[in-house]
């Protein structure tokens, strides 16, 4: 910084006043822009799930492995949650794990979206590669990151709790919350733009004004009644989202 200010290569506003933000982007120089920013960042996807896929993109979950990396000291590297015996990573979890071909098997289906389960930051270049509106290609993105956040929760309680969950129970919570999450858009330009179904919103108006009655599990992780009304109005082919994609 000193070579800087004795060279003046420091920037200065219109008004001849430092500017710490516009040093401190200089001194970065030029960074590649990670294209998929804008289907992370959405507001269809809850602000943990953003979260969450936002670290899993960097490849910043503190997993067994990268602890490893890290030199901090694991009692057992292999995974928690299934038994191969193989070590925890990210690629693990999130592509080869069991647990995430029974949350795509309850989830995708109902869903009417079909993803090639691969490496978490390649499932989303995928969908942004694909021809569709804005508005789909947020609300696929969405449902992944919905997946990534279950899954990685799931692995925590295991870990942390000694709590084993239910995928089902995790499926039914994950509809739930993205039925919830879309009522936000019932009135959007944006909707309105991405001619999304009207049935689908009248039938998140309704979930929106339900409330389950007893919890199934601590910390509101999915509800008795929240399954039988899942099984009744989604599993039986009532409603599904408008249009069918392949990723």
């Amino acid at each position: 910084m000193r070579n800087w200010y004795l060279q003046g290569m420091y920037n200065l506003t219109h008004y001849g006043q430092y500017s710490i933000s516009a040093n401190y982007n200089a001194m970065l120089g030029e960074l590649n822009k990670l294209k998929i920013v804008d289907l992370i960042w959405t507001s269809i996807a809850q602000p943990r799930h953003r979260m969450i896929m936002w670290l899993a993109i960097q490849g910043r979950l503190l997993t067994k492995e990268r602890m490893l990396r890290l030199n901090n000291p694991v009692d057992n590297e292999i995974c928690c949650l299934c038994q191969n015996q193989v070590m925890e990573t990210q690629l693990h979890l999130f592509a080869h794990y069991t647990w995430l071909g029974q949350m795509k098997a309850g989830i995708l289906p109902w869903a009417n979206i079909q993803v090639y389960i691969c490496e978490v930051r390649q499932v989303l270049t995928r969908i942004k590669r694909k021809h569709w509106r804005q508005f789909y290609k947020e609300v696929v993105a969405a449902v992944w990151s919905a997946i990534v956040y279950h899954t990685w929760r799931a692995r925590n309680w295991k870990l942390y709790r000694g709590t084993i969950v239910n995928s089902e129970i995790v499926v039914a919570q994950i509809k739930i919350e993205f039925t919830k999450g879309m009522t936000l858009f019932k009135g959007s330009k944006k909707a309105h733009r991405s001619k999304v179904d009207s049935a689908f919103f009248y039938l998140t108006s309704f979930l929106s004004s339900w409330r389950p009655k007893e919890p199934f599990l601590e910390g509101g992780y999915g509800f008795r009644c929240s399954i039988d009304v899942m099984v009744l109005l989604f599993d039986n082919g009532i409603y599904s989202l408008p249009k069918k994609y392949y990723i």
